[in-house]
Order: C-alpha cells, then sequence, then structure tokens
C-alpha cells in the first residue's frame, strides 16, 4: 500500500519529466509571422503580406490544405531537374511550364488519369502543394474540331437548301 502511495506521489512528477523529454523532440517552430494582411485566395494558394521575426515586411504564401506557410522571396531548396524527378516520381507525365516564382514551383502536368493539372509544387521536397484538374486535351481538341465540323457541315446544308428555294444568300461563316 505504501509503495502504490509513492507510485502516486511520484507521477506527476513522471509526466512533467516525459513532456519535457517530448518537447525536446519537437522540430523548431516556423518563422513567426505577424500583423498579417490583405489575406486572399489566389491561383491556388493564400496570399497575404506579414512582417517576420525581424520586423520586415515580406509577402508569404499558405497552402490550402497543409497550411505550411512560405516567404515568397525565400529560394527553392530544389533545383529544376528535382522538382522534375520528384513530380515524375508521383506519376505527373508531360511537364510544361515548370517555373519557380514567389516562392513556390507551378507547372501543368498529365496525370495518371490523362487529365491536365495546373500543379503547385512545394520548394522543399518538391511534393504537390495544391492540383487543379482540366479536361483532357485530347477531348478538347475533338470538342473542338467536332465544333468546327458541324458549323462547317451546318454552313453547307444552309447553301443547299437557299440554292435549292432559287435564293441567292450570303454564306455562314467557317
Amino acid at each position: 500500500m505504501q509503495m502504490l502511495r509513492k507510485m502516486i506521489a511520484l507521477a506527476p512528477m513522471a509526466l512533467l519529466a516525459g513532456g519535457a523529454a517530448f518537447a525536446q523532440d519537437l522540430p523548431p517552430p516556423a518563422a513567426p509571422y505577424r500583423d498579417v494582411e490583405g489575406l486572399q485566395f489566389r491561383n491556388g494558394v493564400w496570399v497575404a503580406n506579414a512582417r517576420d521575426g525581424a520586423g520586415d515586411s515580406m509577402q508569404i504564401l499558405i497552402a490550402p490544405v497543409s497550411g505550411h506557410v512560405y516567404a515568397a522571396d525565400e529560394p527553392s531548396r530544389l533545383d529544376k531537374d528535382a522538382i522534375e524527378s520528384s513530380l515524375t516520381a508521383q506519376g505527373y507525365q508531360d511537364l510544361d511550364d515548370l517555373d519557380f516564382d514567389n516562392g513556390i514551383w507551378r507547372s501543368e502536368a498529365r496525370d495518371s488519369t490523362v487529365h491536365y493539372v495546373d500543379l503547385i509544387i512545394d520548394p522543399t521536397d518538391g511534393s504537390v502543394i495544391a492540383s487543379k484538374r482540366g479536361r483532357p486535351r485530347e477531348c478538347s481538341d475533338l470538342v473542338v474540331q467536332g465544333e468546327r465540323d458541324f458549323a462547317h457541315g451546318a454552313a453547307a446544308l444552309h447553301r443547299q437548301f437557299h440554292h435549292r428555294a432559287g435564293r441567292l444568300v450570303t454564306p455562314l461563316p467557317p
């Protein structure tokens, strides 16, 4: 019984000591930002003006899902080749317009479902922060071609109909 009392008495100290050890294992916090103003969602990320820990004014970008903060004036930790390799390993193909601007990478690519997507890429590890899917280019090209064929066919039918009726009409533009 006396042993149980000692264990109960020592339990809070053990928890505090364990908590201190746990706190030491945590990574350092991200750079503190204050005076955040003008928060707007633009081009797939949250954008705002803020002051860093030194009081300098800067633009920050915030990932929409993870909430990770990127300073717009920070250089990328990865070069273009490393970003391309990372995206290829993630299953993206036909990378186009891969550019680093305002602290993040952006690119157009084709995903595993053959859809073209606009990607926003983390400059520290090459992971995709956000993506926006578009229609497959092959499908959109067919739709445009189909619309052209339909317009040409309609114009031809229009001319034939009015020619047979004995009327002179101006043809529809192609």
